[in-house]
């Protein structure tokens, strides 16, 4: 939908990019080998968005002679500072009016199903509570994903890592066997309490049962309002 909407697939990469990682900073030729597109398209792009002021130029002073790949003005910003380079750098710009509901719109293209989640999560024997929070939900939980149970844990990478690819940024997630997740229930454990607390995707839940009543209605419960999709 999005490269359907705008015009050019660069434009949407590095929308994407910025919009997800908006505290961190990348050069010209960063971004054509993250991104796997020509420079003379990244420079293009750059520049639409910076005229927009969705993203910023920002330097940072770097000692020594620069390098081949940064040996181009274009990359630098002139100073006769004492053996220091300035090093151009993009940002993304959050003072941008629509910064928001910009984000907000390329999240839900990488709407994923909840169904398409659960029956991969079925594949990974073991698993007995999965959640997705935080980025998921738009919540300020300490992770992301939450497993809990006793199974293969290069699995849950793997799919960890699927993920990751969906939605184009790095994951949180944190995993527990049933013990561990049951004592640190018992023993108010902060951060655990402040994950369950949070807003959430309960993709498999066969843990609850059991537990004293405030657990399993308040804290296990779906507060996500997702309608089936992620």
């Amino acid at each position: 939908m999005l490269h359907q909407l705008f015009s050019s697939n660069t434009r949407v990469k590095l929308l994407k990019l910025f919009l997800f990682n908006p505290e961190k900073k990348f050069f010209v030729r960063e971004l054509t080998r993250l991104l796997d597109e020509h420079l003379n398209s990244i420079r293009r792009e750059l520049s639409n968005l910076e005229s927009i002021e969705l993203i910023k130029c920002v330097g940072e002073s770097d000692l020594g002679s620069l390098d081949n790949e940064d040996s181009d003005t274009e990359n630098t910003i002139s100073t006769k500072s004492s053996g220091k380079i300035q090093k151009k750098y993009y940002q993304t710009n959050q003072d941008f009016s629509y910064f928001n509901e910009l984000k907000a719109l390329f999240l839900k293209s990488e709407i994923i199903s909840e169904n398409e989640i659960k029956e991969k999560i079925k594949t990974i024997e073991g698993i007995g509570y999965f959640i997705l929070t935080g980025y998921f939900t738009n919540s300020d939980s300490p992770t992301d994903i939450l497993a809990i149970g006793t199974f293969d844990s290069e699995k849950v990478l793997s799919f960890v890592s699927e993920l990751e690819k969906m939605v184009g940024r790095e994951l949180n997630y944190t995993v527990m066997d049933r013990d561990e997740f049951i004592h640190r229930l018992n023993l108010i454990d902060k951060f655990l309490y402040k994950i369950l607390e949070c807003k959430k995707i309960v993709v498999k839940d066969e843990i609850s049962e059991g537990l004293n009543k405030y657990m399993a209605e308040n804290m296990l419960k779906d507060t996500s309002n997702s309608n089936n999709k992620i």
